[in-house]
């Protein structure tokens, strides 16, 4: 398993960490603070967090691949690769956000917030590399 954690970008294998510990952070706080001051079932909150999370991984995964086959570009096919790739990321993360509005399937504010997971993970990013990523691979 190290020896395939050490193949991937260190900054994504970051990213993922920060966007994992936003997501059990944000579920606890829903477990432990929303249920004192709202009346509603707490299921369709964590889901719609859960849900924006694993969407801000796997859009980090995609910025990831995308930026790797970019460089081997040159400058304009690059160019438009980066385009094409940031139109499927948006219509993915409006995909999704539809999907959660119209079916009720998750809350849509807190998918909203689980998807600010990838912007904290990336300030996060040096100090989850420092104590966390730097401690598994070595």
């Amino acid at each position: 398993m190290t020896e395939f954690l050490k193949k991937i970008n260190p900054v994504l294998i970051d990213l993922i960490t920060g966007c994992l510990l936003y997501g059990i952070v944000g579920v606890a706080l829903i477990i432990l603070v929303v249920p004192h001051f709202y009346e509603g079932g707490i299921g369709k909150l964590v889901l719609g967090l859960v849900i924006g999370v694993i969407l801000m991984m796997v859009l980090a995964v995609h910025m990831s691949i995308a930026v790797e086959h970019s460089l081997m570009l040159g400058e304009d096919g690059a160019t438009k690769h980066n385009l094409k790739m940031f139109s499927v990321r948006i219509l993915l993360v409006l995909a999704v956000f539809g999907m959660v509005y119209f079916t009720g399937i998750g809350n849509p504010v807190t998918l909203v917030v689980g998807m600010l997971s990838l912007k904290v993970a990336a300030y996060l990013q040096p100090f989850t590399h420092k104590f966390i990523v730097s401690k598994i691979i070595k």
